[in-house]
């Protein structure tokens, strides 16, 4: 552009020239920008919020790392059922947010050993990470699996892939976040549709054993095309048709 300038007199050459090193400069040093003034903003989110280490919570039954939409959801079904909950979260904002309604958070990384060690862990009955990082795996478990052999992991998936390296596990109870809200959804459309309730409830068992038998098949091939054949509505799937009047 600046060219096309100079080749039309609009701007003298040693204008373009000093336009094109702004713009050369500029694009260089955005990225590090961007860097610094995330660090600064999360540094001041820290200094507005009140955040405690988990070694200041009670002594739990249940210690819940993360508490965002799926987090919140677990605490509030732990507690209904007696249960005691240390709570856990990294993020100042979502703890800022729970303390507004009433929720005590602790902040932290919760996927760290000494952290868990800390909320008391080594005593708790079960561990609940509900965080929202698909990047969790049974091989970066290992640590808290050895660390607290006695306590139970449940793991948030956040999708099919990662249940199936969460998997290698067979200690670790796995919950693929859509996985029920889309049944449910599911099971109530056909309620309006007016489906009788045994044929819901017959459909929707058939549903989890193919989706248990396709992804064995997956898991034991490692391939994410392996059991095809369960998933209704395929090439090659096996007959089950359930017709309405």
């Amino acid at each position: 552009m600046f060219t096309a300038a100079q080749q039309a007199l609009l701007i003298e050459p040693e204008a373009g020239s000093l336009f094109g090193a702004v713009v050369t400069l500029s694009m260089a040093t955005t990225p590090f920008l961007m860097i610094i003034a995330g660090k600064l903003a999360a540094r001041t989110g820290k200094e507005d919020v009140q955040l405690d280490d988990p070694e200041l919570a009670s002594q739990a039954n249940v210690i819940i790392v993360g508490h965002g939409r799926f987090g919140l959801q677990v605490s509030q079904i732990m507690q209904a059922a007696g249960r005691s909950v240390t709570l856990i979260d990294i993020n100042p904002q979502t703890i800022d947010l729970s303390n507004d309604f009433g929720f005590k958070v602790f902040y932290g990384d919760g996927t760290r050993v000494d952290l868990l060690k800390r909320a008391g862990g080594e005593d708790a009955q079960a561990i609940f990470f509900c965080i929202d990082d698909r990047y969790v795996t049974a091989e970066s478990l290992i640590p808290v699996r050895e660390t607290f052999p006695r306590t139970k992991l449940f793991v948030r998936a956040f999708d099919r892939e990662q249940a199936l390296k969460l998997m290698e596990d067979d200690g670790i109870s796995i919950m693929r976040e859509v996985f029920e809200s889309s049944i449910r959804m599911s099971a109530d459309a056909l309620k309006y549709f007016g489906t009788d309730r045994e044929v819901i409830l017959h459909i929707i068992a058939e549903f989890r054993r193919r989706d248990r038998s396709r992804l064995k098949a997956q898991f034991n091939s490692g391939d994410m095309h392996a059991g095809t054949r369960h998933s209704f509505g395929s090439d090659d799937s096996d007959d089950f048709l359930i017709t309405q009047d």
